[in-house]
């Protein structure tokens, strides 16, 4: 098993890069079908004797995935979740957990008199240890050295009220430097105290002088780092896992110190355990994703009865005693209230503000950030401007932000499924869009690079083999394989016989005006004019809905498998809880292939949220529409139509759908390389020909175009960014 895990890629977590590691462990266990303990609960399905002997068979998968020294730390962990939620809990927020993690450990000695300073210095250093194994520094979340932003140091800091006591057994030399914690007076401990002993206050004593508004509770749902915020109007969190009586919805929105909004979409209940074993639910909690920190609110607080006390070198909160902080909380209340209502106020008044003059990119994104935070009045001001500057004709960023704002106008209006209407455009009749993406294929190299690419590998694997399957899943008019039939009749060793199985949606066949039956009349002219052997079979499937049977694999016939920017359109976990993508690839690996290539936009709008979707979209796009500028002139007919149906259809599709209606879900390279090695394949290394070939070919285009060659796979891009890569496999 572990040299499974070995060749799909994955190196021992050594406590460095977590994020990454996780990711990739989750891939693996997803694509292995073994992903359900890591969501914690038994399905009601499954026998509870299967369910012990699958999360068994998960952890060990997990441990032995992890270098020793991570795998020490874990040890006591019995469980699939248990265990990944002690790992993040280490490793994926170590400033704030470290923090949280000596700090517990400290309080939890009870601060006895009779509990020594190597108690307390072992302890240290053992968590000094431990994050030098998981390569943290020393510095790092230290709890020795916390920033705050409470009272000054030289407040009586070393004066404690908590119920427990604490007096070190190492000398000191002198009574004279003891300071009795009952009196305050120097010279004898509290115990030998002759003062009338002070009451204690049933409260909830969180930090000291030293780390005060600093991290200060530890919650039960293990996601560490509460912040108490007398600037905050509500509680508030980034995470709903931790919320119970959960409801869900549009409940406003909440304001940071720059102004900036952030949306909650829900309201429920934290329960925290204090230092002190304690239990304290917060009520009525927002939850705001966009949020990085947790914050308990002073004023909330206050308002529920609470009564928040800053003395003797902590803050207390406790029930009753109200009127010495009431006043000083409303006070703040008020005045967070008035800052709210005049930034609101602001923000409506003017929402263009902090947008240069001439800058139209920016302008695009606040317009797509102020749709995201369902600021309706500022969005239809700022698309009312940005409408003004746009032109299908113009410049190449004023041509994409007209397409841009129809995405986020149909996003609005909820009709983004209806990409031709949305673009207030004629669907083309499919001979005009045939021609379209035929001069698309002329002005750019795009498409050339991608067969090029992928037709060079197929012909360095199968260079000795008499029989050939070749299946594409998209065919389209079957224009890839025209040059690979004709380079494949001129072998010495004489025309091997050719299988295609071509694959395409059936909605496609209007395009296509006579569907696949157009292409198999285009390969049989092909094999009769170069004298090569060729079969066609049709699927007028999509490619999820494709199965084995349908592909007709025969023994004793070289496979090779073309993706053309395609798989991307294959619904991923994302999506459907089957997986399809991984599925798919699955099922190709299980044919033994010589070859599968894959070409696909280098672009990340699989999964990431909207606004960063809609930036990721408008700089790729951007550097197409550029790179088309220098070939057509800005106001020939054809570069309209070109970009109007062959490019903006794709864009509106990743702006204004969700869900399964949002069939562009593009990855970058390094995502595909994780899915092709986590189904069991490896990669093929790219015709070093090919790639002098396309070289010399992008020099007659623009001296602007740029092909790297990075992990195994080439990249075309224009100037600065990469917009396609093409890879092989076996």
């Amino acid at each position: 098993m572990a040299d499974e895990i070995k060749a799909a890629g994955i190196e021992k977590f050594d406590g460095t890069d977590f994020g990454y590691w996780k990711m990739q462990i989750e891939d693996y266990l997803y694509g292995k079908k073994l992903h359900l303990p890591l969501l914690g609960s038994k399905p009601e399905k499954m026998e509870a004797e299967e369910w012990q002997l699958l999360d068994r068979q998960v952890l060990g998968i997990i441990r032995l995935s992890l270098s020793r020294r991570v795998a020490h730390n874990v040890t006591k962990e019995k469980s699939t979740a248990k265990l990944m939620e002690a790992l993040s809990g280490m490793y994926e927020k170590p400033s704030a957990n470290n923090k949280v993690h000596l700090m517990k450990k400290l309080f939890n000695l009870k601060m006895v008199e009779n509990t020594s300073y190597d108690d307390i210095r072992d302890l240290i250093l053992a968590e000094e240890v431990r994050r030098k194994d998981s390569g943290e520094s020393s510095s790092s979340g230290s709890a020795l050295n916390i920033n705050t932003r409470g009272r000054r140091h030289d407040r009586g800091s070393s004066r404690g009220r908590s119920k427990s006591r604490y007096r070190s057994k190492s000398k000191f030399g002198s009574r004279k430097q003891v300071e009795c914690w009952n009196c305050g007076k120097p010279g004898h401990f509290s115990r030998n105290c002759t003062k009338p002993k002070k009451p204690e206050a049933d409260s909830a004593n969180a930090t000291t002088d030293e780390v005060q508004d600093a991290l200060i509770l530890a919650v039960q749902s293990q996601i560490d780092e509460w912040i108490l915020d007398s600037g905050a109007s509500f509680h508030c969190t980034p995470h709903n896992e931790m919320l119970q009586n959960y409801v869900g919805g549009d409940h406003g929105v909440v304001y940071l110190a720059d102004g900036t909004p952030l949306k909650i979409v829900g309201i429920g209940d934290v329960q925290i355990k204090t230092m002190n074993g304690s239990i304290w639910t917060l009520q009525n909690v927002r939850h705001v994703p966009e949020l990085k920190k947790k914050l308990i609110s002073v004023g909330q607080l206050d308002d529920s009865g609470h009564s928040i006390l800053f003395a003797g070198g902590m803050w207390k909160v406790s029930k009753g005693a109200m009127n010495q902080t009431s006043f000083v909380s409303k006070q703040r209340q008020l005045g967070e209230a008035a800052h709210v209502e005049k930034r609101q106020k602001s923000m409506e008044e003017a929402p263009l503000h902090g947008i240069p003059p001439g800058d139209l990119k920016q302008l695009l994104i606040t317009c797509a950030k102020a749709l995201a935070e369902n600021n309706v009045s500022a969005f239809d001001k700022l698309t009312e401007k940005a409408r003004s500057v746009v032109s299908i004709s113009g410049e190449p960023i004023q041509r994409l932000g007209a397409y841009l704002i129809e995405g986020l106008v149909a996003r609005k209006e909820s009709s983004g499924a209806n990409i031709y209407r949305t673009l207030k455009c004629r669907e083309p009749e499919g001979k005009d869009l045939l021609s379209y993406m035929h001069i698309l294929y002329e002005i750019c190299p795009y498409l050339k690079f991608g067969y090029m690419a992928a037709n060079g590998a197929i012909a360095e694997a199968c260079k000795n083999e008499d029989r050939i399957h070749i299946i594409d899943f998209q065919i389209a008019q079957g224009t890839q394989w025209m040059t690979l039939l004709q380079a494949l009749a001129a072998r010495p060793s004489g025309a091997p016989h050719v299988r295609i199985t071509g694959i395409d949606d059936p909605v496609s066949k209007y395009a296509r005006g006579d569907g696949l039956e157009a292409v198999a009349r285009r390969l049989s002219a092909i094999s009769e004019k170069f004298n090569i052997p060729v079969e066609f079979h049709g699927v007028p499937f999509f490619a999820p809905d494709v199965t084995k049977e349908m592909l007709d694999v025969r023994p004793g016939e070289a496979l090779a498998v073309n993706f053309p920017l395609q798989l991307h359109h294959t619904p991923d976990e994302s999506v459907d809880v089957n997986n399809p993508r991984d599925g798919l690839l699955r099922m190709i690996k299980s044919f033994n292939p010589k070859v599968v290539t894959l070409v696909e936009q280098e672009s990340n709008t699989n999964t990431t949220p909207f606004v960063t979707r809609f930036v990721e979209t408008l700089n790729y796009y951007l550097a197409m529409f550029e790179s088309i500028d220098v070939t057509l002139a800005r106001d020939r007919k054809e570069r309209i139509s070109v970009e109007q149906h062959c490019l903006a259809r794709d864009m509106v599709n990743v702006i204004a759908c969700e869900g399964k209606e949002r069939v562009e879900r593009h990855e970058l390279f390094r995502k595909w390389k994780s899915r092709f090695m986590m189904a069991g394949f490896q990669q093929y290394p790219l015709s070093t020909y090919v790639n002098s070939v396309i070289k010399t070919l992008l020099r007659t285009y623009s001296e602007h175009y740029t092909l790297v060659e990075k992990d195994g796979a080439m990249l075309l891009g224009w100037k600065d960014r990469n917009l396609i890569s093409a890879s092989a496999w076996h």
